[in-house]
């Protein structure tokens, strides 16, 4: 071989090696991060309406990392994970700052653009968030496996639809007990957002399957064997409130959820948003029916100082017969996502969204209630510095006969036992709270909150002198974002 020919060769080769080495840069992946970490300490008075019941005070932090991994604008992965616990909680170590179990994985999820086209597809673990009103949605919310697909149908409209495995507790290989089949809970879903000039709406549809031997609870919230209906009140009592079998049902069930939220800004700076949302569960008796409603709505007037609003929202609940069923308006899974401008009492929106603990007072997610309040948002008299107040009413939907006349006193008591509250139409409550917060720096957030609730039960249900201590609450933290 001559020196010109060994030459050229190496020429060739190393040119080959500088163009693959070139495709190979381009298809390695832009990695990006991004997440938060939030720090509070909270105090609680009389936690459950109760002198003296429940710790007074604790600690807790919250980390959260999402990492994206992007070939291109149209093809990515991303991955996250949380990591929340409570200062001094035992940990492997016995001293509390090594607690085994708490890391979660948020995000295991790939996203892509159909070629040539702006369809996207998102597959795996992702956040959800079905359409909702000025708080959230009580309906289809958070963490969950599945398949979603979007098509823009205009510059104004556009078509998601999604496939949900909510619940599949066996596997393939387990074939040693027959009832392990049909265990699966799923759940399918469209929505069309609908965007014009002034306004928009997003009817969206939810149906979802409930196998035999699935486990409908899906530990919702302290009204986990409510959540879909499959064990309302009438099952309940017929069964003498034997809770073995609230989360069990013999037959398939299935359950819908017609949902309607819009948004008004044609007259801004006032603002109007709401939703109306019909739910129905079909199960296996007459009795294990349930369908019900829920309504919000919420007006904003931005002015330069603040922002007052006015809202409203309100929960179907049992009318006084339960024979045919239960009216109770019903959920699938809502992960927080209900969050009034007002919260001790019916729904926990403090410490930055963290739930660690459960504060809420009474309810998690809105069952059975209605609550009218008035926020005065965003106040700003200082630099850096915003202040939100709230006050709320709430009462309760629930037909108070549904527990004087259906149920013994040993069946009553296993309503007053849980730390959550059946609000009938003759309970109420009022609260107040102040959100203060402070920006450090751009991405640190220094938050102060304070809240008070009365709950005021009626005697002739629930007895003399029942949860009547008033709740105080209060937290400092940190929130940093990244």
């Amino acid at each position: 071989m001559s020196i010109k020919q060994l030459t050229g060769g190496i020429c060739i080769w190393l040119f080959l090696v500088l163009i693959s080495g070139t495709a190979w840069a381009q298809d390695m992946p832009d990695i990006s991060t991004y997440g938060s970490f939030k720090a509070v300490m909270s105090f609680v008075d009389n936690y459950g309406f109760e002198e003296g019941e429940g710790d007074e005070q604790m600690i807790n932090q919250e980390l959260r990392q999402y990492f994206e991994y992007a070939a291109n604008e149209n093809l990515s992965a991303t991955v996250a994970y949380e990591i929340s616990s409570g200062w001094g909680w035992e940990g492997e170590s016995g001293f509390g700052n090594d607690e085994a179990g708490v890391i979660e994985v948020k995000r295991a999820q790939l996203d892509f653009a159909w070629p040539n086209t702006d369809v996207t597809f998102n597959v795996g673990l992702s956040g959800w968030v079905a359409p909702g009103g000025p708080f959230g949605t009580p309906v289809l919310a958070g963490d969950m496996p599945g398949a979603f697909m979007n098509v823009p149908v205009t510059d104004r409209v556009s078509l998601t639809a999604g496939y949900i495995r909510a619940s599949d507790q066996s596997r393939i290989h387990d074939v040693d007990d027959d009832d392990l089949s049909g265990d699966q809970l799923d759940a399918s879903l469209l929505s069309l957002p609908i965007s014009m000039d002034g306004w928009n709406v997003e009817p969206y549809f939810i149906y979802s399957w409930i196998g035999e031997n699935s486990e409908p609870g899906l530990d919702i919230n302290d009204f986990q064997n409510w959540g879909m209906g499959l064990g309302t009140f009438a099952t309940q009592l017929s069964n003498d409130l034997d809770t073995s079998t609230w989360n069990t049902h013999s037959d398939e069930a299935e359950a819908y959820w017609v949902g309607l939220p819009f948004g008004i800004d044609l007259f801004d700076p006032l603002t109007i948003k709401g939703q109306f949302i019909y739910g129905q569960v079909d199960g296996d008796t007459s009795a294990m029916d349930r369908d019900g409603y829920y309504f919000d709505i919420g007006v904003d007037y931005a002015m330069d100082m603040f922002t007052p609003s006015v809202y409203f929202l309100y929960s179907s609940g049992e009318d006084d017969d339960i024979s045919d069923g239960s009216e109770t308006f019903p959920t699938l899974y809502s992960d927080g996502y209900v969050y009034p401008p007002s919260g001790v009492a019916i729904g926990f929106n403090t410490q930055f969204g963290m739930r660690d603990g459960d504060y809420s007072m009474a309810q998690y997610i809105p069952h059975a209630i209605w609550t009218l309040g008035f926020a005065l948002k965003d106040i700003q008299f200082m630099d850096r510095l915003e202040h939100t107040l709230a006050f709320a009413y709430s009462q309760g939907t629930h037909d108070d006969e549904v527990f004087t006349d259906a149920m013994t006193s040993d069946e009553l008591g296993v309503f007053k036992d849980g730390r959550f509250q059946e609000f009938t139409d003759e309970d109420s409550v009022y609260e107040i709270t102040l959100h203060n917060t402070y920006n450090i720096y751009e991405n640190l957030q220094a938050v102060l909150e304070f809240g008070y609730a009365s709950l005021d039960m009626e005697e002739d249900v629930w007895g003399n002198d029942y949860r009547d201590e008033d709740v105080l609450v209060s937290s400092f933290g940190l929130s940093y974002s990244f």
